[in-house]
């Protein structure tokens, strides 16, 4: 069988074929060319051994490396986006409860270096299955971030949000003392009790019952979220006797 115009073709070198590919717009391969010139003397290759066939090797070389770099950035955007995921909440944009853990624990650390208090508002939204119930899962995801929009609406920005269950969302409020730390319990309550949720046209009421303490470096991540959470079950208590939100 014969192949058409097969019997014309020749091998060329590497400088030949650079400079055809540059005759025909080929800038890219000419400078990948001086590329490899300038490698070629940064590792002290004599001119007269750069041949065709050293040039190949070399700008194969250097191929590979690219791509590997190109792997490499890739990997660390995937461990990045790994971490995040691994970190934060996957409905609301928060911490999730083991890394809201851990930033109690590095502040329960700086307190008991330097002797600064934070505190902790504990957060639990008010007869959340009664909304599921009634309104539906997809309303009572909306609730979730209805109160967590609020609430990172008036907080500081260095102060950390945390999903710690189901219907429960905390703030880690840091360089406060007791009484600032309830006075944000307060204003949270109120702000996020002040106006309804509006689903598919209705509206949802929204309350919470909160709760807050303060704590330093004698305490732990557990102690210091135990005590925020007793206090919001003693909140929440007070809501079931009373009635209040219904």
């Amino acid at each position: 069988m014969k192949l058409g115009g097969i019997g014309s073709i020749r091998p060329t070198t590497s400088r030949a074929r650079s400079a055809a590919s540059v005759g025909a717009g080929g800038d890219g391969l000419a400078a990948s060319v001086r590329h490899v010139e300038d490698s070629a003397r940064v590792l002290g290759i004599p001119e007269e051994e750069l041949t065709p066939n050293v040039r190949d090797a070399l700008m194969g070389l250097m191929q590979e490396v690219d791509q590997l770099r190109r792997n490499v950035k890739e990997i660390q955007k995937r461990l990045r986006e790994a971490e995040h995921l691994a970190d934060h909440d996957p409905l609301i944009p928060v911490l999730n409860r083991r890394a809201f853990v851990r930033e109690i624990g590095r502040v329960v650390a700086m307190g008991r270096r330097y002797g600064e208090t934070a505190g902790i508002v504990y957060l639990d939204i008010d007869r959340f299955k009664e909304i599921n119930d009634i309104h539906g899962h997809a309303a009572g995801d909306g609730v979730l971030k209805f109160v967590a929009s609020r609430t990172a609406a008036h907080i500081r920005d260095t102060d950390i949000m945390g999903r710690l269950g189901g219907d429960e969302i905390a703030v880690l409020l840091v360089h406060t003392d007791e009484k600032s730390t309830q006075a944000k319990a307060r204003e949270l309550k109120e702000l996020i009790g002040a106006e309804p949720f509006e689903y598919e046209g209705v509206a949802i009421p929204v309350s919470v019952s909160v709760g807050a303490t303060a704590f330093g470096g004698e305490d732990s991540p557990d102690t210091a979220l135990s005590r925020a959470d007793a206090q919001m079950y003693r909140d929440k208590k007070r809501l079931d006797e009373t009635g209040e939100g219904r």
